[in-house]
């Protein structure tokens, strides 16, 4: 049998979840206005944060990722792995 290249862990980090704020959220200075809805998403290789005008454009970009949530996942745990064993790449460190 051959050497196991990379193991998949199907056991998801608890802080791999989609995030909804009211108003407008920015990475370094967090709250700048009431207006609008924030969504931080997890990708395969960080957080995509989204502006949205209402909170029905929020929700559905939350309900996108919770039904490719797995997927998203895999990718990353892939992502991970070949970045670890090819130290010249930057994503996953």
């Amino acid at each position: 049998m051959g050497k196991v290249i990379h193991e998949i862990s199907n056991i998801m980090d608890k802080d791999f979840k989609a995030e909804l704020l009211h108003g407008t959220h920015t990475i370094y200075n967090g709250k700048t206005s009431d207006e609008g809805f924030t969504t931080i998403i997890p990708s395969s290789i960080g957080k995509t944060w989204a502006y949205h005008d209402t909170e029905q454009e929020a929700m559905q970009a939350v309900n996108n990722f919770k039904s490719k949530k797995q997927q998203i996942w895999s990718l990353k745990q892939l992502t991970d792995d070949y970045c670890s064993n090819n130290p010249w790449t930057y994503s996953g460190t």
